[in-house]
């Protein structure tokens, strides 16, 4: 082909922007014996069907599960969700709890939003630790044993409240009526338009 001819090469290895080419296409480089790499298509037809595939998940190789779904409304699907109203500020978003150190890149300073946490997402310390001092502080309500997890229910100030799943195990640091420090895993927070 003219393109191996100008390179002066007698092997072509082309790649394809997944949604940038054609069956055409690739059965063109086919015929003149050019080596096309393309993306694997979604070929289950699972979401134009309203299903969630996979790729609405984060997969964790260490646990070997699927956690943290990508979107807020994965989020919403799956289970319980925190939510928090507040106004966009920088770095973060204000709210009656305080300010929340959270993704706000693509939203406009000044913008009301619901922040959106997954329970799991929620990670609380025991009030006093190290980890505690850029948290919010709560105060615990209830701690509810669930099997490998134990759902906690906390009250914020500003009204604010909230549940965390955290590990069985590590259910002993902390009573009904202690307070805690609150943060939230990036992983697990989404911020929507109210």
């Amino acid at each position: 082909t003219e393109a191996m001819a100008v390179l002066q090469r007698e092997e072509l290895h082309v790649l394809a922007d997944k949604g940038y080419f054609s069956a055409l296409e690739i059965l063109a480089c086919h015929n003149a014996g050019i080596t096309a790499t393309v993306p694997r298509s979604d070929t289950s037809g699972a979401r134009s069907k309203g299903h969630f595939v996979k790729a609405d998940f984060a997969y964790d190789h260490d646990a070997d599960v699927y956690r943290s779904p990508k979107s807020a409304f994965v989020a919403r699907f799956v289970g319980t969700v925190n939510t928090i109203e507040g106004t966009v500020a920088k770095g973060g978003v204000m709210t009656a709890a305080g300010f929340l150190a959270v993704p706000v890149e693509s939203l406009i300073a000044g913008a009301v939003v619901k922040v959106l946490v997954r329970p799991e997402a929620v990670l609380v310390d025991p009030a006093g630790t190290s980890n505690s001092a850029d948290g919010l502080i709560a105060a615990v309500i209830s701690l509810s044993f669930r099997g490998a997890v134990t759902r906690i229910g906390l009250d914020v100030r500003g009204g604010v409240s909230l549940v965390a799943d955290i590990a069985g195990t590590a259910a002993e640091r902390f009573s009904a009526g202690g307070d805690v420090s609150v943060r939230f895993d990036p992983s697990g927070v989404f911020v929507e338009p109210a």
